[in-house]
């Protein structure tokens, strides 16, 4: 077997699993499949207004299969961009990673998926 790398301290031992042979078939949503999420959002969060106008570009470029960054301020609705598109019938199973580095905001983010019926599993390094 041939050596690492120089600079490396391991060898990959098994063969890489490519995710996509493990999830199922997605396809991007048209804007017709979009039409009334921002109502459906409102009602499954219980949101006064729905979402806030950037929340909801954010979460209809998710679900068109666009690449998203968003640079919002504390307190802004981050966490709803994240949680949004599992609104959409046609997210059924699908998996949102969040990571964070604050054990506050993880549980903040947490609750606020349990609070709406999304099932979580929370991890905490050490």
């Amino acid at each position: 077997m041939p050596s690492a790398p120089k600079g490396t301290c391991h060898q990959q031992k098994h063969k890489p699993i490519s995710l996509l042979k493990v999830l199922p078939e997605w396809k991007p949503l048209t804007n017709k499949e979009l039409e009334g999420l921002d109502e459906k959002i409102k009602d499954q969060f219980g949101w006064e207004q729905g979402p806030k106008p950037f929340q909801s570009k954010a979460i209809h470029a998710q679900l068109k299969g666009l690449d998203v960054l968003v640079h919002a301020g504390t307190g802004s609705g981050k966490t709803g961009i994240a949680a949004g598109p599992h609104v959409h019938p046609k997210s059924k199973g699908k998996v949102t990673l969040m990571v964070s580095q604050l054990i506050a905001l993880h549980d903040e983010q947490v609750s606020f998926v349990v609070d709406d019926g999304f099932q979580h599993l929370p991890h905490y390094p050490g």
